[in-house]
C-alpha cells in the first residue's frame, strides 16, 4: 500500500514488496480504515486484518479465520466506528451440504 499526498508526493509505504506469504505481504485489499495503531487493511486472500501505523510502519496481523471460528471464509469487507469498534462481513459454504453461511461480527477496541 502506497500513500501520497495530494499533490502526488509519495508519504509512506505499508507492507512488504516481495512476493510470498509473511505477515506483512499482501493478497489482495478490500477495504482500508482508520484504527487505533494508524491503518487497518483487509486482506481478504490471507483473511487477514494487517495493522499498521499511521506513517506505514508494520504492527501485526490478525488471523479473521481463527479469531471468528470459521475454517476458509470469505471476508470481503470491514468498517469502523469511531469508538474503534470493527464490523465484519464473512461468508462461508456449510461442508459439504450447498449452504452458505452469512455473518456479522463485532470486534471491539481496533
Amino acid at each position: 500500500i502506497i500513500a501520497y499526498t495530494k499533490d502526488g508526493t509519495e508519504k509512506f509505504r505499508f507492507g512488504h514488496e516481495g512476493s510470498g506469504f509473511a505477515d506483512d505481504n499482501f493478497g489482495w485489499i478490500h477495504a482500508i480504515e482508520r484504527c487505533t495503531t494508524g491503518i487497518c487493511a483487509l486482506d481478504a486472500n490471507a483473511r487477514d486484518l494487517k495493522l499498521g501505523t499511521a506513517d506505514g510502519g508494520f504492527v501485526g496481523a490478525l488471523k479473521l479465520d481463527k479469531l471468528f471460528g470459521l475454517s476458509y471464509p470469505w471476508i470481503p469487507d470491514f468498517s469502523m466506528a469511531k469508538d474503534g469498534t470493527a464490523w465484519f462481513i464473512a461468508a462461508q459454504d456449510r461442508g459439504k451440504s450447498g449452504v452458505a453461511e452469512g455473518f456479522v461480527y463485532r470486534v471491539k477496541g481496533l
